[in-house]
């Protein structure tokens, strides 16, 4: 989930807006047609002049920085290499069927009117209040674990006493454990703030502080799976508490209890679905971006970041390009910018960060394969579910996940199951006749590395064998779930690791960033500095990089 974070890096973006205090001109931006604005292509003679600052990549944290810029009257040119801005919440539309991406359930009681929620504050502030919100099925996610008569399913309730009590009474004999377990979740949300503030510490003073590190941010540094080994034995409960792994990429074994705590806490209150798709998203945070004289291009790949004799970044290379801006703005996550985008001639100036991103615990072992699915329902008679319904082979997630690595004919670690068409009330006015499926499985990058130096759609027999092995799994365990659906499939598609690779910029398959283990809570040379180079997109608040 993209926007678990988002909160608390807004303090850092905010600091970040405070930097620049020249205001720009203002331009209305409202000559593009709606469907086009997250589909401009590069264009040099529609770079704006005097830009403030230049983000590369048009994912949430490139634009939530670029809007945040905007709204305080700052010029900002976004750079996407895609051929549509939004990242992760982007969608496509493929034989009349419009498939989401990225974003498929947001908590944080975003869509609730009234209550408390600095994460609805965040979006009406950096989209002029453009999205709406459609509540989902109380049992916003329902855990399945086994098949046949051992199969067994656990709902999700969006009230979080309901959901403690109905797992008391699953698990009568560990209720001591389950109090334990939603505490470390309380935990885990008064702590990450400690974590972002640190980031903001100058040097000396973060290292002087590191000390306090262990004791401030202690449930970021245990793994999941410790820490729930430490209140209980029950090898079920611990299963059925951590289905939500899937949302983060990282099994409890390697996984930091904190990001488990922070998402577990982000579904209090239930979770909401944008009306319109999550596309209005990026949509509206476009419209403020170009408001304020900036501008959103796509099909503009970044070659490098254009680093002066000084060691500060004052640009970017794109199609061979050169832009200039005051500030720059790296959204594509700490690997790209680091091993790609910063000039060989001066990377050995941030060789401490390429060493950080080598230190054991960084790099994200599980990937994703996605299949979309178009469903025909003509009638509108198929009423299929507003929650998201996960499956499992077992309770032990470390060994599926083991099991599938060592050998991919295994049973996937884990599968997703949602229903765009059935979240959305508007889909059926803008589609009808049509629903909308998605099938997501964990799966591993190293399973079709060797195709990832292929043309994209044009990948050898051999590959497109492994695709249609992986489609034919995935169809049979949708259909095991839904088989109202046997004869109404109309379309499908998937798309493996690589193809992430090449539509969304991941590094390696890493659709979540850098791993979310203990490790990369220790890490602490991807933090803030002096700002010349700011870095982003793996779920920390815009760290800078001093290069120099």
């Amino acid at each position: 989930l993209p926007f678990v974070g988002t909160v608390v890096a807004c303090s850092a973006g905010i600091a970040l807006v405070r930097a620049l205090t020249k205001k720009a001109a203002v331009d209305t931006g409202g000559n593009v047609a709606e469907e086009m604005i997250n589909r401009q292509g590069f264009n040099e003679t529609q770079i704006p002049d005097d830009l403030d600052a230049v983000v590369i990549g048009s994912g949430m944290g490139g634009l939530t920085t670029a809007a945040l810029l905007a709204k305080s009257g700052k010029k900002v040119l976004v750079l996407e290499q895609h051929y549509i801005a939004g990242g992760n919440c982007h969608t496509f539309v493929e034989n009349g069927y419009e498939f989401d991406t990225g974003l498929h359930y947001i908590g944080g009681k975003v869509g609730t009117k009234g209550a408390f929620s600095p994460l609805r504050r965040l979006f009406e502030y950096v989209t002029d209040n453009g999205v709406e919100w459609e509540k989902m099925d109380k049992h916003y996610d329902i855990a399945v674990f086994g098949s046949g008569v051992e199969k067994e399913a656990f709902p999700m309730h969006e009230d979080i006493k309901t959901q403690i009590a109905d797992m008391k009474a699953k698990f009568p004999d560990e209720r001591t454990a389950i109090d334990k377990y939603y505490r470390y979740v309380r935990i885990s949300q008064s702590q990450i703030p400690f974590h972002f503030v640190s980031m903001l510490f100058p040097r000396f003073l973060s290292t002087l502080l590191r000390p306090l590190g262990s004791s401030f941010l202690w449930i970021f540094q245990q793994t999941t799976l410790s820490l729930l080994n430490s209140i209980t034995s029950n090898k079920k409960l611990i299963g059925v508490l951590t289905y939500v792994w899937g949302d983060y990429g990282e099994p409890p074994s390697t996984s930091a209890f904190g990001v488990q705590g922070l998402l577990v806490d982000h579904w209090k209150g239930g979770a909401f679905y944008p009306k319109g798709g999550p596309e209005v998203i990026p949509r509206r945070m476009i419209r403020v971006i170009e408001k304020a004289g900036g501008k959103v291009m796509v099909r503009a790949p970044v070659s490098h970041i254009l680093v002066n004799d000084r060691g500060a970044a004052e640009g970017v290379c794109v199609k061979d390009v050169e832009v200039f801006a005051r500030k720059v703005v790296s959204s594509v996550g700490a690997p790209l910018t680091f091993k790609q985008l910063v000039p060989a001639h001066v990377r050995h100036l941030v060789h401490e960060q390429l060493e950080g991103l080598h230190a054991p615990g960084m790099t994200s072992r599980v990937s994703l394969t996605s299949m979309f699915v178009g469903i025909k329902d003509a009638a509108g008679e198929l009423q299929l579910p507003k929650s998201n319904l996960w499956r499992f082979p077992s309770y032990d997630h470390d060994a599926n996940v083991t099991a599938f690595r060592n050998d991919p004919a295994q049973p996937f670690p884990g599968l997703f199951i949602s229903f765009s068409s059935a979240k959305d009330p508007t889909y059926r006015l803008r589609h009808p006749g049509k629903q909308a499926a998605l099938v997501i499985a964990p799966t591993c990058y190293e399973h079709v590395e060797a195709f990832k130096d292929q043309r994209c759609m044009h990948r050898d027999k051999q590959y497109q064998a492994i695709k249609d092995g992986l489609k034919e799994r995935m169809l049979s365990e949708l259909l095991q779930e839904f088989p109202q659906l046997r004869d109404r499939i109309d379309f499908v598609d998937i798309g493996t690791p690589v193809t992430n690779d090449f539509f969304l910029g991941n590094y390696r398959g890493a659709c979540y960033g850098l791993a979310h283990t203990p490790e990369r809570y220790k890490v602490r040379v991807l933090r803030l500095s002096e700002p010349f180079l700011f870095e982003g997109g793996d779920g920390e608040p815009g760290y800078r990089i001093h290069i120099k």
